[in-house]
């Protein structure tokens, strides 16, 4: 497979088996993507053209169409940036495999959606051009259908670049998505399976959906296969580009998160540590608000109160992120389930893992730590702290991508206390000051 070279904001892995021109990558969120790379001819009018044609596939269509998220000029051409979709192909499911088993509710649930799709594509003159559909749809945790483009991107791209003419219509598309659903549906001469007559005589792709919601009620597709999100090897060849809207990329921007931080604000990891909770005392308040640095009882469980206690809560708790972003320590026991920071760090993880990668050397170090109001439960604290360069590993140890070191930067961290007996302090919030 061609060398895909360096595409904008994402980090580039291994090629995805039995995807051509598909490679496995992640952004600069730490989120999990897919990238086509189309290799197009050197000719500025060719990639504009191509570009001009893909452009209007962003977005997720009608919610059952695979996410584009973004198409964009690279060294080779043009290379497309996609969600993952987590499932199995149609085709490989057991649904799939034994054609003329599904019941009408079945069929029903599985062609309503991929026609609206498809509808929706041809209201936009844009033809899918898929002679075999069961190769481009996958059927997710919950037996919903989805249309994956990965295919359909490179088809796209050759159609503008063919100047031969002819090509795919929506004819076509119709033809595939009835060859679909009369291939895995039973014939079973009931009343409704014969009402099926009609989706197979339908002109377009919206009058299939119409003929198919009047056979029965929909039946989810569960249980087909797989259902969990792809796992990837990661390649031997990482690159990502320094640049995006402007500014540098430091691919530890989703997990630098020590005085913690949003993705948006680039969260620092700090020193890494025991496991101990993070403990304040029934009357620890009171002494936070005597003391502009506050004390509650450290973490490693002292009950001699000192003024680095917070910078020892944080420190911890910190300890525990970097844990978990290596594979160890779960965020629950970092992070208060309702708080923003765990809804920003799950999702980083959920990257990091759906990737093959963990994070590797963090060792940020926190220069002060200034207690801004104490509420018992709640602390404010005002941290500044320093981040030097960290990895990303696969699970080989390779190292796939080095973040820069980061200089001093001020964060204010919202904690709260959890209600378990222990009392642990957990982060909740944490933004850039």
């Amino acid at each position: 497979m061609r060398d895909p070279g360096v595409v904008a904001g994402v980090v580039l892995g291994a090629p995805i088996e039995g995807q051509e021109d598909t490679w496995a990558a992640i952004d600069t969120a730490g989120t999990a993507r897919e990238v086509v790379v189309l290799a197009l001819s050197p000719d500025p009018a060719v990639r504009r053209a191509v570009l001009d044609a893909l452009r209007p596939l962003l977005g997720a269509g009608l919610g059952h169409r695979q996410e584009v998220v973004d198409v964009t000029a690279c060294r080779n051409g043009v290379a497309a940036v996609l969600t993952p979709l987590a499932g199995a192909r149609l085709a490989e499911s057991r649904f799939g495999r034994r054609p003329r088993t599904l019941a009408p509710g079945q069929i029903v649930a599985l062609g309503v959606p991929i026609a609206r799709e498809l509808a929706d594509l041809h209201a936009r003159q844009i033809v899918f051009g898929a002679s075999e559909l069961r190769e481009e749809v996958v059927l997710d945790a919950d037996g919903r259908p989805h249309l994956a483009v990965g295919r359909f991107i490179s088809r796209r791209a050759h159609a503008v670049v063919d100047i031969s003419g002819g090509g795919a219509g929506p004819g076509d598309d119709v033809r595939a998505l009835q060859a679909l659903l009369r291939g895995l549906a039973r014939s079973d001469g009931s009343r409704t399976t014969r009402r099926l007559a009609a989706v197979y005589r339908a002109a377009d792709c919206a009058a299939v959906g119409e003929a198919l919601r009047r056979v029965a009620r929909p039946i989810p597709l569960v249980g087909g296969g797989r259902s969990g999100p792809r796992r990837y090897r990661w390649g031997s060849k990482v690159s990502w580009h320094p640049r995006m809207t402007g500014v540098r990329i430091r691919i530890a921007k989703p997990l630098v998160f020590g005085a913690a931080v949003a993705l948006v604000g680039c969260i620092g990891w700090w020193s890494v540590g025991g496991r101990g909770a993070a403990v304040l005392p029934a009357d620890g308040a009171q002494a936070a608000a005597d003391d502009p640095v506050a004390s509650p009882t450290s973490a490693s469980g002292s009950s001699t109160p000192t003024t680095s206690d917070w910078a020892t809560v944080v420190d911890e708790l910190d300890a525990r992120r970097a844990s978990a972003f290596a594979g160890g320590t779960q965020l629950d026991e970092v992070d208060t389930p309702t708080g923003s920071a765990y809804a920003e760090d799950m999702d980083r993880w959920k990257g990091l893992q759906d990737s093959g990668l963990h994070a590797d050397g963090f060792a940020p170090t926190v220069r002060s730590v200034r207690l801004v109001s104490d509420e018992g439960s709640r602390a404010r604290l005002e941290v500044v702290d320093t981040l030097p360069a960290y990895r990303l590993v696969d699970g080989s140890g390779a190292v796939r991508a080095t973040a820069p070191a980061r200089g001093e930067t001020i964060w204010e961290i919202t904690l709260a206390r959890s209600p378990d007996p222990a009392a642990a302090w957990r982060f909740e919030a944490v933004a850039p000051r």
